[in-house]
This record gives structure tokens, C-alpha cells and sequence, in this order.
């Protein structure tokens, strides 16, 4: 009998502690969307949090690739927030969260990875859309995954702004 006592206090810890990281983890989506535009709307849609502004007469919206995607960085998770046009062309995008050592994520960044992706519309081959922005040799892992995890959101991104024109 205690042991199974003891097995149910440490599964119920187990699932505290995971509880309460995840709630560590969370990304402050109304303080980000405010680094990338000062006046900004923030919808749900199926319970996600869009941001929304308008510039120079033109739609935006703002996604956080941890809403959609989970690749992995070398070390974990390395999520980005970035806005785009109606037409799926990034128009800002920051580093929100990583996992991966910062040395890497500066080198990174001093090498014009995150600025790359600024003016890029993706492309559809093979009905997937692709991103065209090259990977940093010697961050390569970290990297592909932040391609991967902004093709995975603009996938999910683009039917969203469909159904929001619709509406």
C-alpha cells in the first residue's frame, strides 16, 4: 500500500511540475506583437492568438511559430513571431525564445539569418510552400529548424487569412 502511495505522489508531482513549466514557458503573445508593430489587434481564431495591424493601407498579421510547428534547434525549441502581408510576405521577423546556446543565436543573427527572411514570399512546390533563405553553416541544425518551423506556420497562416477574408 505505500508504495503505491508513493508511486501516485511522485506520478501527481510529475504532472505539477510539467504543468508548471509549461506555464513558465509561455510566450507573452500581446508583448511581442507590440515589438513588432505599436498599434495592433489581437484575434483567436480556433483558440490561437493572431495579431493584426494595418500599414501603409495594407493588411498584416502576426504569427508565433510555436502555435504550429515544433522543430527542433540543436539544444530544444527556438521560436519566432513575424508578421506578414495578405499575400504571405514576411514583413518582420524576431527571435522570441531558444533553447540553443546564445553564441550561436548572435552568430546567427550577425550573419543576416533573421533579416533574410524580410521580403520573402514562399513558394509552392510540390503542394508544400518553401521558404528560400539559406541555413548558417556551423548553425545548421538551429537554423533548418527555424525555416521549417516558419514553412510549417505559414502553411497553417495562409488558410487562415483565406477564412479571415471570407469572413
Amino acid at each position: 500500500m505505500k508504495k503505491v502511495n508513493l508511486i501516485l505522489i511522485l506520478i501527481i508531482g510529475l504532472f505539477l511540475f510539467i504543468q508548471a513549466d509549461e506555464k513558465n514557458n509561455r510566450v507573452d503573445f500581446k508583448k511581442q506583437c507590440s515589438k513588432i508593430s505599436s498599434d495592433f489587434k489581437i484575434y483567436k481564431v480556433n483558440k490561437i492568438e493572431i495579431g493584426h495591424f494595418v500599414k501603409d493601407k495594407k493588411d498584416f498579421f502576426i504569427f508565433l511559430t510555436s502555435y504550429f510547428s515544433k522543430e527542433k534547434g540543436y539544444q530544444g525549441n527556438t521560436d519566432v513571431i513575424f508578421a506578414i502581408d495578405s499575400e504571405l510576405v514576411i514583413d518582420k521577423l524576431l527571435l522570441v525564445k531558444s533553447d540553443d546556446t546564445p553564441d550561436y543565436i548572435n552568430f546567427m543573427s550577425a550573419f543576416g539569418f533573421f533579416d533574410s527572411f524580410i521580403g520573402k514570399k514562399p513558394l509552392i512546390k510540390e503542394n508544400k510552400l518553401n521558404i528560400e533563405v539559406d541555413s548558417i553553416s556551423g548553425a545548421t541544425i538551429t537554423s533548418n529548424s527555424i525555416i521549417k518551423n516558419v514553412q510549417n506556420t505559414l502553411i497553417e497562416a495562409k488558410k487562415i487569412i483565406q477564412k479571415i477574408k471570407l469572413d
